[in-house]
């Protein structure tokens, strides 16, 4: 079984992590972010067993116990174990954005195969067509895709339409800048 995407990589922000934290020694800075690191790898999910937050913090279970409650005042009491509210919401954004991602290269690689395979169809995905043009596999010519009225349709670059939807769906879906949505799929 492959490891999640999103578990290869987890965003960090230090200055709301030291506003939240400043009080912290050093040996409970790194309990925190042990527990923080192993909660990311498992569905944002720590246990409620003593014995096995010592080994994830690397403590002896009488360090763990003296450091416990400094530790545990950011994590909630969950079933099965806690969770921390704020890696859950960034848990559940990575996981959208590697679903956008995914399909945003799924439509790529369509475009490539399609542009590859000579289709007459250069329709990019999630383009509606009407219903003469889904009997004919011909897209509808519009004013834009006609160059100087010669009525011959003007070649669209398939793969540059996809990763433009990509950067429209992460605007509308995960409420990015453009720039920032273009940064993110590498569309300078």
């Amino acid at each position: 079984m492959s490891k999640p995407s999103h578990d290869t990589w987890m965003p960090f922000y230090p200055g709301a992590y030291l506003r939240q934290t400043g009080r912290l020694t050093t040996a409970q800075h790194g309990a925190y972010l042990l527990l923080l690191l192993e909660a990311w790898a498992h569905d944002g999910l720590i246990p409620d067993d003593d014995d096995e937050l010592a080994q994830i913090t690397r403590m002896s279970l009488r360090e763990w116990r003296a450091n416990k409650a400094k530790v545990l005042r950011f994590w909630t009491a969950s079933e099965g174990g806690f969770r921390q509210e704020r890696l859950d919401q960034e848990l559940a954004r990575a996981k959208h954005l590697v679903a956008v991602k995914s399909e945003a290269g799924k439509a790529s690689a369509e475009a490539r195969k399609r542009q590859q395979n000579g289709s007459a169809r250069s329709t990019p995905v999630g383009t509606p067509v009407a219903a003469d043009d889904e009997q004919t596999g011909i897209p509808s010519q519009s004013p834009s895709s006609v160059p100087n009225g010669t009525g011959a349709a003007a070649p669209i670059d398939a793969e540059k339409k996809a990763w433009q939807d990509a950067v429209q769906l992460l605007e509308t879906a995960g409420a990015m800048k453009n720039s920032a949505a273009r940064s993110f799929v590498a569309i300078v």
